[in-house]
């Protein structure tokens, strides 16, 4: 279960470190500001998405078990 919450965890924090800097990137490499904006927005839509998709069906779980069991 530790694991899970590891996982989780390393989840929540990578989205916290990407957002903030996604701005700064996007202005590095030229994009303008409705580009950055609309990446933002399709970011948090999959994430979301994908995240609700994997946990109600319980693929975190079941992929951990396969990798600790064979």
């Amino acid at each position: 279960m530790a694991i899970i919450y590891m996982i989780a965890f390393v989840s929540t924090v990578g989205v916290g470190i990407v957002v903030p800097l996604f701005p700064f990137f996007g202005e590095r490499v030229g994009a303008s500001a409705e580009i950055i904006t609309a990446l933002m927005g399709v970011y948090a839509v999959g994430h979301r998405l994908f995240g609700l998709r994997f946990r109600r069906k319980g693929f975190l779980s079941r992929f951990l078990l396969a990798i600790r069991f064979g």
